[in-house]
């Protein structure tokens, strides 16, 4: 007698009775509104803000701001370098081990994953 349930209790089972259905339906359906809430909006996490905020150009493209008033006009077609004249430029910028370190460190965190430990 006592393993029968009344008709209308809001348990299945006397397993059942430490967390009731609507307790469980509760706690799932607000999860999935949390979750299609927190979708709705844009970046939640900037992964890589020096990346996504940069001035981005196309090849061949020009600027789209226009330049300064006092700027000087070039015209002409873009120069063409090789290997060998590259060998040949010099660095305008010292190369300290502080900017270096800087630089791996960027590297690591941008560039690693796709160019690889070597930069390849």
């Amino acid at each position: 007698m006592r393993d029968r349930l009344h008709p209308y209790s809001l348990f299945r089972s006397w397993r059942d009775r430490s967390r009731p259905r609507w307790v469980v339906l509760s706690l799932v359906l607000g999860t999935l509104c949390a979750g299609l809430l927190t979708s709705c909006y844009g970046y939640l996490w900037d992964v890589f803000p020096e990346m996504h905020y940069q001035q981005s150009y196309r090849l061949q493209e020009p600027p789209r701001r226009m330049p300064p008033a006092d700027s000087v006009p070039v015209t002409g077609k873009a120069r063409e370098y090789s290997f060998a004249d590259a060998a040949e430029l010099a660095n305008p910028i010292a190369g300290t081990p502080e900017r270096i370190e800087s630089g791996n460190q960027l590297f690591q965190i941008n560039c690693k994953h796709c160019h690889g430990a070597e930069g390849r």
